[in-house]
């Protein structure tokens, strides 16, 4: 008798010290990049020439769907009009399709979202580079962009998302 209770006892402790310890691994498992962010137009230093100089705002929504991120943007334009598109990206994976955007149509990125880089591609031309990082304290993604202004050339803008 005293054996059988033991062994309950035991298989009790087991259960709940492997469901802490999965628990705590899925935990660990979210980049602090999931999760949604709002442009913060004031925090942010954008170049002449870039696209995103002319934007009045920008949501962004990343989510985690197994290896890969499927991330949505919603901007807003200087006039007020809203546009939407989006990609779904696996780190270090091959290049995936984006939709709803005359000006990518391919993205690809390498590392982590909390701390990687994500590049946009028309017509396998590379047109935008991201180097992107989340704050320590996981409130601020910080996008740092390498683009090609207008006339060809390269302009480095930065961009600041606080978490909502």
């Amino acid at each position: 008798m005293l054996k059988a209770s033991w062994r309950m006892a035991w298989l009790v402790v087991s259960a709940m010290l492997a469901g802490g310890i999965a628990a705590g691994a899925s935990a660990q498992a979210v980049d602090p990049a999931v999760g949604t962010w709002k442009m913060n137009l004031a925090k942010s230093k954008l170049a002449p020439g870039d696209r995103a100089a002319g934007l009045k705002g920008s949501m962004v929504k990343i989510d985690a769907v197994g290896k890969a991120f499927k991330v949505a943007i919603e901007n807003v334009d200087a006039a007020g009009k809203t546009s939407t598109w989006g990609y779904t990206t696996e780190p270090n994976g091959p290049d995936g399709p984006a939709s709803g955007s005359q000006a990518v149509d391919a993205v690809s990125s390498t590392g982590a979202p909390s701390s990687g880089t994500v590049t946009y591609k028309k017509a396998g031309k590379v047109v935008n580079t991201f180097a992107i990082q989340v704050s320590p304290d996981g409130k601020t993604l910080t996008l740092t962009a390498k683009v090609s202004d207008p006339q060809g050339k390269e302009v480095t803008s930065v961009i600041v998302y606080d978490k909502q």
